[in-house]
């Protein structure tokens, strides 16, 4: 058995080393991923004591291999049975492996809440930025327009820069400055306003229908 870890705790340190390294550096998935070839039983079977404690590196592990259908399915199920979770965090990663997972373009519901929610302005950002996968719609799009004009100013730039990946505008061209200049003064929410309406026109001609 791969470092004889019986916990997830245990294996998510043999994994990817101590929580503040993974929060300071990021999760290095190549060791996670090379004892997912040699041993996926065991992995999978850690990976679900992650999920089962709620813990968002689990969820976006499981975006990170190679699963055949029937694990799939078995990760899925077990996914939405973690959904009544109170932590956000775990809450969007986990709606983002189902997203991916399932194909299920309804798991948009979800990030929306938490997007236009009051909580966290890190799980407003994250939302925003997890929208982004979501096959663009009116109602999407109507959602992250709402977020450009959120209160915090990084929520703003997500958001702008998701609707700027639906409307197919590259988000590091020259084509993205006079769309973010209006959302960066701290205290301009008309400009705010103006910019998302002006995102969502340019998101709304590639939307697809609800």
């Amino acid at each position: 058995m791969l470092g004889g870890a019986q916990t997830w705790v245990g294996y998510r340190q043999y994994a990817f080393g101590n929580p503040l390294e993974v929060w300071s550096s990021g999760p290095d998935f190549d060791v996670l991923h090379g004892h997912w070839l040699a041993d996926p039983v065991y992995v999978e079977a850690m990976l679900a004591l992650g999920l089962v404690a709620r813990d968002p590196l689990a969820a976006e592990a499981l975006m990170r291999l190679p699963f055949d259908d029937a694990r799939r399915e078995r990760f899925a199920r077990l996914l939405t049975e973690c959904l009544d979770s109170q932590s956000i965090g775990f809450h969007l990663r986990a709606v983002e492996a189902l997203h991916m997972l399932t194909a299920d373009e309804s798991w948009a519901h979800e990030v929306v809440r938490v997007l236009l929610g009051a909580g966290f302005w890190r799980d407003r950002m994250d939302a925003a930025r997890v929208l982004a996968s979501f096959t663009p719609t009116c109602d999407i799009i109507r959602a992250a327009a709402q977020a450009v004009e959120d209160p915090d100013y990084l929520v703003r730039r997500q958001a702008a820069e998701t609707l700027m990946q639906f409307g197919g505008i590259c988000v590091d061209g020259e084509a993205s400055e006079p769309m973010l200049s209006g959302i960066r003064s701290i205290s301009s929410p008309h400009s705010w306003a103006l910019s998302a309406r002006e995102l969502a026109d340019l998101a709304t001609v590639h939307a697809q229908p609800a």
